[in-house]
């Protein structure tokens, strides 16, 4: 795809698929770098570095571009510098934890309106609502079920989402042939 370069995850690029989820309305991002690329684009922040690396794999099938952090401080970075359209955020990271991401993504006027989705593995009682009274959009507990997730960021972002393959809007999905 030209004009979209390639994403590291670890030390591996992730080029984004040609078939990609457009953008559909303005987005807190948009404002900041006017070299804004078409494609969604995903924040994955968790210090597990398989983790980032299947749910890149998975959103990128679905035709978002993503960008991985594995702490703390590298999340936060990344979502003020870079256009984002969401964030997958885990709590227990390196550097930092996923509260302090949240807290100054939602005190920055470059981030504060970027919708943010929880995954965590560490449930305390009330994490669900603590993260979601300093403003997470969503919580979810790890092993992350990917068809969930799915509809989650769909809702987020406003993409119409067809059951048979979830995170593709239904318009750029190819009928199926008749024989």
């Amino acid at each position: 795809m030209e004009g979209c370069p390639a994403r590291l995850i670890g030390d591996r690029p992730i080029k984004p698929l040609r078939r990609s989820i457009p953008r559909q309305a303005p987005y807190a991002g948009d404002a900041r770098d006017g070299r804004r690329s078409s494609v969604m684009t995903i924040l994955i922040a968790d210090d597990d570095r398989g983790l980032v690396l299947l749910l890149s794999r998975h959103l990128i099938k679905r035709g978002f571009e993503v960008v991985g952090a594995y702490d703390a401080m590298q999340a936060s970075i990344t979502a003020m510098r870079q256009p984002i359209d969401a964030v997958i955020l885990d709590i227990s990271m390196p550097a930092g934890t996923g509260y302090e991401v949240l807290k100054r993504m939602r005190s920055n006027p470059k981030s504060s309106l970027i919708p943010v989705i929880v995954l965590t593995g560490s449930i305390q009682p009330g994490e669900e609502q603590k993260v979601k009274a300093m403003g997470a959009d969503a919580f979810l507990k790890k092993p992350v079920d990917l068809a969930q997730l799915d509809s989650l960021i769909a809702g987020l972002l406003g993409v119409p989402v067809d059951s048979a393959q979830p995170g593709i809007p239904a318009s750029s999905q190819s009928a199926p042939e008749k024989t």
